[in-house]
Order: C-alpha cells, then structure tokens, then sequence
C-alpha cells in the first residue's frame, strides 16, 4: 500500500520515547522509603578514653615521605623547596660553588654532593635572570632513600664525592 513506509516505526519510536521521558517526571510517592538506612556510630572497644589518660596523637610511619629542613647555625630554617625561584646568586651565597655543573641547551644543572646523597639543581634563564626552578635531592644509591640529614648537611657545607 502506498504511504505505509517506515511512518508507522517513526511514529511508535516516538511514542515509545516520550512515554519513557515522561516516566521519569512521575513524582516520588516516598523518598525516604529509597534512602538507604542510617548508619550507627561505630561502637568502642576497650572502653575509649579514660578521664586524665593521655592522649597519643598519630603519627605517620617513619618511611613517609617528608620535607628535608636544614638548621645553620646563625642562619634561618631552610627547605629544600625554597630553592625554587631563587637567583644563582643567593643559592651560590647559601651553599656554595656547586660540586658540578652541566650545561645544556637552555638550562644548567648544578649538583651538590653530600655525604651519601645528591642535590640537583636545575637553573634556567627567566626575564635575565638565572634561576632554579626544578630541584631533586636524591641518594646516592639508586632505590635507597635519602637520609633526613642530607639537605642538612650539604646547606653546612658538608661535602661528599661525586657518585661513580
């Protein structure tokens, strides 16, 4: 029959997804009814705290990674990410002449050894002006951690050899 084509399978592809469109506006007759149950605090072992006990706050293992802060006599606290930005002139001031320098294209890198561990320093040239903008303290053992007093010990002027 003529005009009988694929009109039908529209028209009911239609319907079909307007019924299911509007299903979805139905109103909810209970909400509460769909929330899950609530939850019970969770309940004390042992007793909990006892009047005047002492407290015992938590503290991360030992392995865990932490910021490396170097104390100079006379001089203030400093961190190894307070390199960051700062001019060769004021990292030359607080450590030193590096142990050794590469150039490459657009940066140098300057390393200072200390006993056991290496800092790397990465200088760039930013508006004329060289600075450090990446740095990387690393042991001089490959997979061994650095050891907290390394960063310590190079800003003190403690010098180790260059790794073989």
């Amino acid at each position: 029959m003529p005009g009988r084509g694929p009109r039908p399978f529209i028209s009911s592809a239609t319907a079909a997804f307007i019924a299911l469109t509007m299903a979805g506006c139905a109103p909810v007759a209970n909400l509460a009814s769909m929330l899950p149950p609530p939850v019970s605090p969770p309940a004390v072992v042992g007793g909990g705290m006892e009047a005047g006990a002492a407290f015992e706050p938590f503290l991360p293992p030992a392995a865990a990674a932490q910021e490396v802060v170097a104390v100079r006599p006379g001089r203030p606290t400093i961190t190894a990410s307070a390199l960051r930005g700062m001019p060769v002139s004021e990292v030359s001031a607080l450590l030193g002449p590096p142990s050794f320098v590469r150039r490459d294209a657009k940066a140098e890198i300057w390393q200072y050894f200390g006993p056991g561990c290496v800092l790397d320093l990465f200088v760039y040239d930013e508006g004329g002006a060289r600075r450090v903008l990446h740095h990387h303290l690393r042991s001089q053992v490959p997979g061994k951690p650095v050891e907290a007093r390394c960063f310590d010990d190079i800003v003190a002027g403690g010098r180790g050899s260059r790794p073989s």
